[in-house]
């Protein structure tokens, strides 16, 4: 590949530049030639560029400001259908009559129905910050209810003006807009930010949404709704205004300029002069674009400056066309000069370049391009094959390491280099994540892998005097570093390694939430040494549970397996007996009495606490089931729960996640015995609603919502009967109350309490009460 690079470089050094004869002759016809076009057509083009953008500014200024007015249009015709829904309310239908002020004040009854017509007017006042005020007048009363002076008489009413303005006014003129000015007693806005700038729209009170007659006002607040109409379809030079056909401004960005008359200004007269409903004009260089609204009689009208635009244009053309001379000129001449100089031999040059195998270019592109993708395919071939060797031994070295790990020290792999492992004395470390579950939920699987990777590098980074420390990403996703030395310190390598280790653990809280653990086996001698420390170094990780996250555990021998296993078989049966007692409170004390108890006893193995743990949670489920609980009910898939026991990192979250196991069996059992006494009461109520009828228990079960046995079972709980015995001991206290009572015969008792003859009851009788009915009436009647 570098004798290829090297094989261009010699074509292009052996380039001779020779003389051109009368080229530049060739190049000043061709100049001239272009030349006097190119600023003919600089001229015509720019102005045809102003005529045309002219028109297209006036199309999309139109088209913003029929955009603009239909979002107006909208915003009014909400507040009108508003109104109408507010006229249709009972409120307002409750007042019709109440027309005096002083028989509303001294009436409660009236006092409440115009206080609910407030508190209709206010709610959706209140609703809307554009709304202002709201006024209700009903015909003939000598009050109003407005939202801003409340109940009040029309003397006392500062804007009473309006509700006689609109009495005298025509109809037609009750269903428009208006702009108006309400009278305050100083300029100034309210605490509202209220000024005294509105439009009033009016609705006359009729028939078709009340029976009541009269007039409701609401006022909107100009400056609030030019804001909104005009919150995005302009930039900041441009100004919006609205006005009436009349010339009167209905709305501008300028609270000044409400309510003047403005018909007399050159630009509006041209507009009240034109037909169309939208449009624009032109008048010294400022753009004027309109669009009529024929339900209010209102017209929109916006207005653009282009005076400084068109100026820049003017100047830019002037510009453009004098630099594309100067420009025309230079390139004429480099290019006379250069194409003369190199287009012979480059074009030889590239001619062996596209005849050289394993070049693919395209004949299509000129010279320059077909050389800088001809370097370019070179330098990405040599990137390709350096990768591609590198990536081989990489990924040689990586299953080497994990084979060797996995005790195949046999196994041989060429190109390996026989001093990967110098020394022989070695120590495997492992090191793994904590909470696994969330951190694969937490991040990507791509995310993850970088994290390990990001992590087996600085493992890998590690000093260790006189020895080398080689890693792979191995087993369950953990990082397994084979620290190979020379000579091993048993006291001062460890610590050596464990200082180093804890500042990796910081450095990588700085990219990721989640922290890791170490586990370090023990030093041991040739390869087979290396799944000995492996083996001590996962036993060490396991100690994590006791320890607690972000630990960095080192092996010693007293965590051999003792062979011992410990069960808290006293734990076991306090736990069993709270829960049959129904003592949460109990329960989670003895669970963090265990709690503390395992972590006591610092020779108990990781496995012994799962084990420890499963089979509390295994003996639990057999308790809800001989209880008949539903254990689906209440977690659901119990593979599920194991899964994450198995997956807890220490004692802390072990005890929470039980704590919370153990409260949701007791919010079920809690819920469960809730619906049990509602089901009872249900029986109860049916038994006593039926008696005296024929029940079939189970056509009852079935319409109460549950099964036959479980209807036996909670009855037999709750009143120590069966459901048989219970209705014929309800049966029996009936007919002693008719025995008492009246003088039925026996037999007509009998058939009155659901007993198909007299033998049944008296039968039923003797069972229950010790004693014939004739008996029980005998003793009644000497009493």
């Amino acid at each position: 590949m570098k004798n290829t690079k090297q094989w261009i470089l010699n074509k292009i050094s052996k380039i001779n530049i020779k003389n051109i004869p009368f080229m530049v002759e060739l190049y000043i016809v061709i100049f001239l030639v272009l030349a006097i076009p190119l600023v003919a057509t600089t001229y015509i083009g720019t102005s045809v560029l102003i005529n045309y953008y002219q028109d297209e500014m006036g199309k999309f200024a139109n088209d913003s400001l029929s955009a603009l007015k239909k979002n107006s249009e909208l915003v009014l015709d909400n507040y009108e259908t508003g109104i109408i829904k507010l006229t249709k309310s009972e409120y307002i239908y409750n007042i019709k009559n109440s027309t005096s002020y002083d028989k509303l004040r001294s009436s409660m009854s009236n006092s409440k129905e115009a206080m609910d017509v407030l508190d209709l007017l206010e709610d959706y006042a209140y609703s809307d910050p554009m709304i202002q005020s709201i006024y209700i007048y009903i015909e003939g009363a000598d009050y109003a209810i407005t939202t801003n002076y409340g109940i009040v008489p029309l003397d006392e009413c500062r804007d009473k003006g309006i509700v006689e303005e609109f009495q005298k006014s025509s109809s037609s003129k009750l269903t428009r807009w208006e702009p108006r000015k309400i009278p305050t007693s100083q300029n100034t806005k309210d605490a509202m930010g209220y000024n005294n700038q509105v439009l009033s729209y009016v609705y006359q009170l009729n028939s078709l949404t009340t029976s009541a007659r009269g007039t409701v006002v609401l006022n909107i607040n100009e400056d609030r709704f030019h804001k909104l109409v005009n919150s995005s379809e302009f930039d900041k030079s441009s100004e919006l205004l609205i006005m009436d056909q009349g010339g009167v401004v209905v709305s501008h960005e300028n609270s000044e300029n409400f309510m003047d008359n403005i018909k007399a200004a050159p630009s509006i007269q041209l507009i009240l002069g034109r037909e169309e409903q939208s449009g624009y004009v032109i008048l010294e260089n400022i753009m004027y674009s309109y669009s009529k609204d024929a339900k209010n009689d209102w017209i929109y009208i916006c207005k653009h400056d282009n005076k400084l635009l068109m100026e820049k244009i003017y100047s830019t053309r002037n510009s453009n066309a004098f630099i594309n001379l100067i420009i025309m000129v230079i390139a004429v001449l480099v290019f006379t000069i250069l194409t003369r100089r190199i287009s012979r031999p480059l074009n030889k040059l590239i001619q062996n370049v596209k005849n050289k195998e394993g070049m693919e270019l395209d004949n299509s592109r000129n010279e320059w391009y077909l050389l800088e993708e001809a370097f370019r395919q070179i330098t990405t071939q040599e990137e390709q094959l350096k990768a591609v060797v590198k990536s081989s031994e990489s990924g040689i070295k990586k299953q080497y390491l994990t084979e060797v790990l996995k005790g195949n020290y046999e196994s041989t792999y060429n190109g390996i280099d026989p001093t990967v492992f110098p020394y022989d004395n070695f120590v495997v470390i492992i090191l793994a994540f904590d909470q696994k579950e969330e951190f694969i939920s937490r991040y990507t699987s791509e995310q993850r892998y970088y994290f390990r990777a990001l992590l087996l590098s600085k493992g890998e980074q590690m000093t260790v005097d006189n020895g080398v420390i080689q890693g792979v990403i191995f087993e369950n996703k953990t990082i397994a570093l084979i620290v190979n030395m020379k000579s091993f310190d048993c006291s001062m390598t460890p610590m050596n390694l464990k200082k180093q280790l804890r500042e990796i653990q910081n450095e990588m809280l700085k990219v990721t939430d989640n922290s890791f653990s170490v586990g370090m086996g023990g030093c041991h001698h040739g390869l087979e040494g290396i799944t000995k420390s492996l083996l001590e170094a996962q036993e060490a990780l396991e100690r994590k549970i006791v320890i607690g996250r972000k630990s960095i555990i080192i092996w010693n021998s007293g965590m051999e397996e003792s062979g011992s296993y410990y069960y808290p078989y006293q734990s076991e049966r306090h736990i069993m007996n709270y829960m049959s007692s129904n003592n949460p409170e109990r329960v989670a004390d003895e669970i963090r009495s265990l709690i503390a108890d395992i972590r006591s006893r610092r020779d108990i193995s990781a496995s012994n606490i799962y084990q420890i743990f499963n089979q509390l949670v295994g003996t639990t489920m057999r308790y809800l089931v001989e209880t008949h609980s539903n254990i689906n009910e209440i977690f659901g898939d119990m593979n599920h729960i194991y899964r994450k026991m198995a997956a807890l990192d220490t004692l802390e979250e072990m005890e929470k996640f039980i704590l919370n196991l153990y409260e949701k069996i007791f919010s079920y059992l809690e819920k469960n015995q809730t619906d049990e006494t509602n089901h009872i009461n249900r029986i109860i109520s049916y038994i006593r609603e039926n008696y005296k009828s024929d029940i079939n228990f189970e056509e009852m079960s079935e319409k109460i919502g549950i099964s036959y046995s479980y209807a036996r079972k909670i009855m037999k709980e709750a009143t120590n009967t069966s459901l048989i015995d219970y209705l014929n001991k309800f049966r029996i206290e009936e007919s002693k109350n008719l025995i008492r009572q009246t003088n039925k015969a026996f037999s007509e008792i009998a058939v009155s309490v659901g007993y198909n003859n007299v033998q049944s009851f008296t039968r039923y009788f003797k069972k229950f009460e010790g004693i014939t009915p004739s008996e029980y009436k005998e003793k009644k009647d000497n009493q």
